[in-house]
């Protein structure tokens, strides 16, 4: 089941989007569609943890850089 659903909408669905971007004519959700929306899974957990896990490294190592940066700043203007 796609966001778009075209099988609800009929024809293509990004055309619909941009022919009707407010979603005006559209029906709402039923709450077993609402339900199969949310339970779907954009990727699995692994692949979350490893994203999450990479950029806590990025930002730990950027944020050394730059306290490496300002004490090499503030030990020539002492």
């Amino acid at each position: 089941m796609g966001l778009l659903r075209p099988k609800r909408q009929g024809g293509d669905g990004v055309l619909r989007v941009i022919a009707d971007p407010f979603g005006l004519g559209a029906r709402p959700l039923t709450s077993t569609e609402r339900q199969d929306l949310m339970m779907a899974v954009v990727m699995p957990g692994s692949v979350t943890f490893t994203i999450q896990a990479g950029l806590m490294v990025l930002g730990f190592w950027l944020a050394v850089q730059i306290a490496r940066y300002q004490a090499r700043r503030l030990r020539r203007s002492a």
